[in-house]
């Protein structure tokens, strides 16, 4: 793996992370202000309903995810095509020589991999 493709697939990554954290968020906030009453009519603590809210919401991701992994992927690769671009990264990488096809081959290779 070359240089270039270490460095492209860390900003991908990165950048998916951060999609999956943002989308995460947005998710659990959403439902949580649906299913306020459900945790409401829990007879617990404030501490032991956070814990409870957490270990829910924790076992639940791995379903958002599948329910969003696409929209994830997507995102990340449009922000991190379109953050080298606004840095001129991409230009330079064109301007040298490297085609565009080859530039989106790590995005594409780790985005089978996250989908599959």
């Amino acid at each position: 793996m070359k240089i270039l493709d270490r460095y492209i697939l860390r900003n991908f990554l990165t950048s998916a992370v951060t999609w999956f954290v943002v989308f995460m968020l947005m998710r659990m906030v959403a439902d949580l202000f649906i299913n306020m009453d459900e945790f409401a009519k829990l007879d617990m603590r404030f501490g032991e309903l956070v814990g409870y809210v957490a270990t829910y919401y924790s076992y639940q991701s791995l379903a958002y995810f599948t329910e969003l992994g696409g929209v994830i992927i997507v995102a990340s690769a449009a922000f991190t095509l379109a953050m080298m671009n606004h840095t001129n990264e991409l230009t330079a990488m064109l301007a040298s020589g490297v085609s565009l096809q080859r530039v989106i081959v790590p995005i594409i290779l780790c985005s089978v991999l996250l989908s599959g």
